[in-house]
């Protein structure tokens, strides 16, 4: 029983933090929101020196403007969850 209520325990605290992820994340604009999706899922760049999104402080210059561009076309055409379906179906082919 020990064994299941340390279980249940972690659970309980996992829940908790993405909780607090999905806030942080709901509290972004939808256009910075997606455009951390689309760097996740799209680039392709060598994060140790090729990328500059982990190293970059604002979104006004290099990679993470040249996602917030991406993302802001489309959301001018699609819903911001359109938009994540359909990159998920093509990284699923």
């Amino acid at each position: 029983m020990k064994e299941i209520d340390k279980q249940i325990q972690d659970l309980k605290s996992q829940i908790q933090d993405l909780r607090k992820e999905k806030e942080k994340l709901m509290s972004m604009p939808p256009e910075i929101r997606l455009a951390t999706f689309l760097h996740v899922k799209l680039c392709t760049h060598n994060h140790m020196d090729g990328c500059g999104w982990f190293y970059e402080n604002d979104w006004e210059s290099g990679e993470k403007l040249r996602w917030l561009r991406k993302s802001t076309k489309l959301l001018l055409q699609f819903e911001e969850e359109e938009v994540i379906e359909m990159v998920n179906i093509v990284k699923e082919i």
